[in-house]
């Protein structure tokens, strides 16, 4: 019997042909099942695309941004040990000039400026290493970014594909219809483009012992 309904399309075997259990006797053609199938395979060809469109786009703007935050990352750097040199250069006048107003050599107000010169210094120089502690997050939040964007187009993919290899299975299953014992065809029971049910008896086939059966044809 058909375990889905289809069209049998194709007897592979004649009339009083002797056959054997598990051999291929019938071809039912499921055009429903077929038709999602194509249909789940164009999904996946559209899912590897856009995997693949995605991972493209996103080199070519990884390498943009790369380039654009290394020069950033270079002026900064550079920057950064200005600012160092000139933060110790305060420092080392400072000193000095602490001594100098112990000794009445030097007004407290020029001491203060220098403090107040001292305190911008390090602030700017705090500042600039802050930014290059943003320019490493903005670099990894945009790979992470990728990332998670990867996977989920990556999880779409695999469900594409999962629903695919379904359909592709039941075809496999229902569409080859195989003789449940050895015997010989006795009766067709539908002719070649009749729709049949899924249950519905195909043949007869009359066993060695001369019991006839309506078959139960399995597909695999």
């Amino acid at each position: 019997m058909a375990h889905a309904p289809g069209t049998p399309v194709k007897f592979t075997v004649a009339l009083h042909d002797n056959v054997h259990k598990g051999q291929a006797i019938a071809v039912i053609d499921q055009s429903e099942v077929t038709g999602h199938w194509q249909d789940a395979l164009a999904v996946v060809r559209e899912k590897e695309s856009e995997l693949h469109q995605r991972d493209q786009d996103f080199d070519r703007e990884a390498a943009l941004k790369n380039t654009h935050f290394a020069k950033r990352k270079a002026a900064l750097s550079r920057s950064i040990l200005e600012a160092e040199n000139h933060a110790n250069y305060l420092q080392n006048t400072l000193l000095i000039q602490e001594k100098h107003v112990a000794q009445g050599m030097l007004e407290r107000q020029t001491v203060e400026k220098t403090r107040d010169d001292l305190s911008r210094s390090r602030q700017d120089l705090a500042d600039k290493r802050h930014e290059i502690l943003k320019l490493d997050a903005e670099v990894l939040d945009l790979e992470l970014q990728h990332q998670h964007e990867h996977t989920q187009l990556e999880q779409n993919l695999n469900e594409a594909r999962r629903s695919a290899g379904q359909f592709e299975l039941e075809l496999e299953r229902d569409t080859e219809v195989t003789a449940p014992m050895d015997g010989l065809v006795i009766e067709f029971k539908v002719t070649p483009g009749a729709v049949v049910q899924s249950g519905q008896a195909l043949l007869s086939i009359e066993s060695i012992v001369r019991a006839v059966a309506g078959v139960d044809l399995c597909p695999h």
